[in-house]
């Protein structure tokens, strides 16, 4: 008889129901003993790197935690996880619940499991005022005829201070009705005390969009009281634009606003025809940009352009909108284009301070700072606007994990949008990556005229065209750059979807482009190899954080300078008036143009100055004369673009991609002629082809401009070396790549030599490392072509190197050793499990690392220290030979100032080294990233290095070791 024990057994095992145990190991666990750290609780939040994401504990049990993230429970070993950041000590659910819009709740359940962050932010219902009983009767009568009957709280708060000579500084919502806290008073002005405003616009197409909105307002009043409104940007003939201020004889039919086309005509010509106002009628509004005001200043004492002058004595509004643009030089010239414009009243008869000021700026942490720098108004006399009073409408954002393939992540959205009713924009930063998108769809999806590119260099015509089908529903989805981050009224959109993000200032004003006139979607796709993105994606909750302070240094020597010389040109001014205008310590400056023969003393004490110093400079920094793209079939301008691009995009050979009817459009240039200043592009026949330029960056310091300061270390015998020189950034463009794109299985791990290459069809792992293969685009090298003569664009700026001697190297290279083996025993030798933040210093130059690190870190100080910005400084890690001495290592860094002729930066940091280093440390030590870094303390946007080649342990090490 068989035993029944023994066939149960065998019945079991034929059937694998019986598991087999490792005794070993479960005899080693019953011996484990462990203390759960303070930050490891049920129900709270941990960080774990395996998974490159917080999660939410919801059990434990021995040397085990169970986690879930998003929709995802997992479990993972306790010695595995790291406590969360401080801002993520309570886990944020993915509650698609909390979505109301049934449209955008099905989007975010299709990515559910990339999700990171859902935050709803509930809109508000209008304060609204009746419209002011000391408004104009006539001008109350137009505004009701646009449709406005009712002012938002805040544009009745700016109307009583502006109706009180006052200034504001406003900072509301975008779509909020900035507009109209100011033009109301603007009419007011003009109707009943023949007063004058100037609104100045940095952006075309907002001057464009704003000039429209005055001529709407303009043409319902009657057509007696119409005013002459002119619009002097750069995209307006200048004889049009001097026609406004000549004297002429005959007046102009009433109604017109000068330089439009016919009254009322809200669409007004990008080339109007010349307006011929009265010697007696200057325009009563100017619509304006920066770059055109600086020259029209020239003529303050031109006889022939009396009506500026006239102009300039009536002046009572000055409205300086979309402010935050104006950062490091831009705003430095800014600043001064105002101080001039102060003058130029004052020599005009007019009184500089009876003028109110507007600064209308989007949301940042320092509005009243910045309009008090602008305006050169004390703090205490600008009146801060910042609770709006519109109806807001409810917003949703999703924030997706970091993408291995942000493009491809895009390109699925954008085809999942399509199959809905809704209609927006796709913002990323650069032309490039909107091109690569494009293709991407297009190779897809096949050619669709529901989608389109929109980018800055793209002619005014062309822009027009693709705004117009947008907002007549022909165009559904527009994927754009920055050039439509302002400017362009769009009230329609339903959603943004934003591919990546360079700052919380600017991730606000592109999502505002969204639910402007019902609810709207944000979504946020954010590069997993791109360190902002990383950390943005990984920490959402910051992106809720306050915006980014802007500040401006309006009196560095070499652009203060500049515009002393071009006052001095416009009527010049008497010595007394240089530090009243120009600010404490202009007039040492002052005194050294007299000593170089650049600035003149007349008799009277007036400083004065021959020629026309203004064609010297641009205000936006701007060295590079702008190319032409020419369609080599039939002549026709395409775009236009600096020349800096253009070696970069359009060299001879470079294929330049565009979109024309809702296809690819691959073009290939056949010649880049710098003297024609055009490039001529001729369409293929193929869309599949794309070349790289190889772009090397070069600094060379030419001239030393103060004795090296030497900093001690805690490390005996090791120095660090600082000189200031003045030098030369060369961008080097010496050949390019080809090759072929198309869809493809490939390896995504960093440390592959097969990294991102094409491989063979049908393998699901990389057949070099293992990894797991995932579809996305792939390149076959076609050649490599070297130019016999390399293009190079450069300019001249301060620069401050920094070196280390061998001592310091040695302690460097032992320290970064030392760090690369904790982090290999943190992984588990699992390197390719290392994030992005973290890897670099397993592969590169410890010194290298070291410097680059420093310099961000450096840099990150700038506006705890100066009133200057991060933007202003770029930095580059390079190999040179070493002293003469020897004892000097042969990797080097250079910051400098990324302006033709420098902001001053560069040479503060030398100046006050100490005090950088000190708020450098303590940027870095109380940032909560942990030993990551982050775009707080590490990371920078256009690093010029791509952001490779950083550690915040070994760059933070070096600096606590500086005495």
């Amino acid at each position: 008889m068989r035993d029944f024990r023994l066939s149960t057994y065998f019945n079991y095992e034929k059937t694998d129901r019986m598991e087999k145990l490792d005794i070993a190991a479960l005899r080693a666990a019953s011996k484990k003993t462990i203390k759960y750290p303070d930050w490891l609780v049920v129900g709270k939040t941990v960080y774990s790197p395996s998974h490159k994401s917080t999660a939410k504990v919801t059990a434990i049990i021995g040397t085990v935690a169970q986690i879930t993230f998003g929709s995802k429970t997992e479990q993972v070993e306790i010695a595995n996880l790291e406590p969360a950041p401080n801002n993520s000590s309570t886990y944020t659910e993915i509650n698609l619940g909390a979505i109301e819009h049934i449209p955008y709740r099905t989007i975010a359940t299709d990515y559910v499991s990339e999700l990171s962050k859902i935050q709803v932010l509930e809109g508000n219902e209008p304060h609204l005022a009746p419209l002011p009983a000391n408004l104009n009767p006539h001008l109350k009568q137009a505004l009701n005829q646009c449709g406005i009957k009712q002012f938002y709280s805040h544009q009745l708060h700016a109307w009583d201070v502006l109706r009180a000579n006052g200034s504001i500084a406003i900072v509301t919502p975008t779509a909020s009705g900035k507009s109209m806290a100011f033009m109301p008073q603007v009419f007011q002005l003009a109707l009943e005390q023949k007063r004058t405003s100037l609104l100045i616009y940095p952006l075309r197409a907002l001057a464009l969009d704003q000039y429209n909105k005055l001529l709407a307002i303009n043409s319902a009043l009657p057509e007696e009281r119409q005013l002459l409104i002119a619009r002097c940007t750069g995209d307006v003939p200048l004889d049009v634009r001097k026609g406004y201020f000549r004297n002429r004889t005959s007046p102009p039919p009433r109604g017109k606003g000068a330089g439009s086309g016919e009254r009322g005509d809200i669409s007004s010509p990008l080339h109007p025809a010349p307006c011929t106002p009265a010697s007696s009628s200057p325009p009563d509004i100017i619509v304006i940009s920066p770059d055109v005001l600086h020259h029209l200043l020239f003529h303050t004492k031109n006889s022939n352009m009396a009506l500026w002058q006239e102009f300039l004595s009536r002046l009572a509004i000055v409205v300086c909108d979309e402010s935050h643009t104006y950062t490091s030089s831009f705003g430095m010239h800014f600043a001064n284009v105002l101080r001039r414009l102060r003058l130029a009243v004052f020599n005009s008869k007019g009184n500089p301070k009876s003028i109110s000021w507007v600064v209308a700026t989007a949301t940042i942490a320092n509005p009243k700072h910045l309009a008090s720098t602008f305006t050169g108004l004390p703090e205490s006399e600008i009146t801060l606007i910042d609770r709006s009073g519109a109806k807001t409408h409810q917003r949703t954002f999703l924030i997706l994990k970091p993408q291995p393939a942000p493009n491809y992540t895009a390109v699925a959205l954008i085809s999942s949008l399509l199959l809905t009713k809704l209609n927006g924009l796709v913002f990323v930063n650069s032309r490039a990556t909107a091109k690569n998108i494009f293709s991407l769809l297009t190779m897809q999806m096949g050619s669709s005229s529901s989608v389109d590119l929109f980018y800055g260099s793209l002619t005014s015509s062309n822009r027009k065209q693709i705004i117009e089908r947008l907002n007549n529903g022909s165009l559904r989805i527009l994927i754009t750059t920055s050039a439509l981050e302002a400017g362009i009224d769009l009230p329609n959109l339903d959603f943004v979807v934003l591919r990546g993000t360079s700052s919380i200032n600017s991730l606000w004003q592109r999502a505002g482009r969204a639910g402007r006139s019902s609810p709207g979607l944000v979504m946020l796709v954010p590069d997993t190899n791109n360190h902002i993105d990383y950390y943005y994606g990984n920490y959402s909750d910051r992106l809720f954080d306050k915006a980014e302070t802007v500040k401006i240094q309006a009196n560095y020597p070499a652009i203060l300078a500049r515009h002393l010389l071009c006052a001095g040109a416009e009527g010049g001014m008497h010595n007394s008036l240089v530090p009243q205008y120009f600010g404490s310590g202009s007039e040492y400056i002052a005194a050294e143009l007299l000593k170089q023969n650049q600035l003149f003393w007349s008799r009277n004490g007036n400083l004065w100055k021959k020629g026309y110093p203004h064609k010297e400079f641009s205000l936006r920094g701007m060295v590079n004369d702008s190319i032409q793209l020419i369609d080599a079939d039939n002549g026709q301008i395409l775009e236009e673009m600096q020349l800096n691009h253009a070696h970069r995009e359009c060299h001879t050979g470079a294929i330049y991609i565009s979109a024309s009817d809702g296809t690819t459009l691959a073009s290939r240039c056949e010649k880049l002629s710098i003297i024609e200043k055009k490039a001529v592009l001729k369409k293929l026949a193929r869309d599949d082809l794309r070349t790289r330029p190889d772009v090397e960056l070069e600094v060379h310091a030419q001239k030393r401009l103060d004795e090296p300061k030497v900093l001690k270390t805690a490390i005996s015998g090791g120095n660090i070396r600082l000189s200031l020189w003045w030098g030369r950034v060369s961008e080097i463009v010496s050949g390019y790549s080809e090759f072929e794109i198309a869809y493809g299985y490939s390896c995504q791990n960093p440390f592959c030599e097969e990294y991102r290459g094409a491989q063979p069809p049908r393998r699901q792992s990389c057949m070099s490392c293992g990894s797991k293969l995932s579809k996305q685009l792939t390149e076959n090298k076609l050649d490599d072509i070297k130019f016999d003569e390399p293009l190079i664009s450069s300019f001249e700026a301060p620069i401050l190197r920094i070196e280390v001697n061998d001592c310091l190297g040695e302690a460097i290279d032992d320290k970064g050793t030392e760090l690369r083996k904790e982090l290999v025993e943190k992984y588990n030798g699992q390197i390719d499990a290392i994030p992005p933040l973290e890897a670099t210093i397993i592969k590169t130059h410890y010194v290298a690392i070291a410097l680059h690190s420093l310099s961000h870190m450096l840099i990150k100080a700038i506006p705890l220290v100066f009133l200057a910005s991060s933007a202003d400084v770029s930095s580059l890690t390079s190999n040179r030979n070493a002293s003469a001495s020897g004892n000097a290592n042969k990797t080097v860094v250079y910051l400098y100032d990324n302006i033709s002729e420098g902001c001053g930066t560069s040479e503060a940091i030398f100046s006050d080294i100490s005090l950088v280093v000190e708020k450098a440390t303590e940027l870095t030590k109380m940032c909560d990233c942990g030993q990551s870094g982050c775009p707080r303390c590490l990371t920078l946007h256009g690093c010029p290095e791509l952001n490779e080649n950083l550690s915040k342990s070994l760059g933070l090490w070096l600096l606590e070791n500086i005495e």
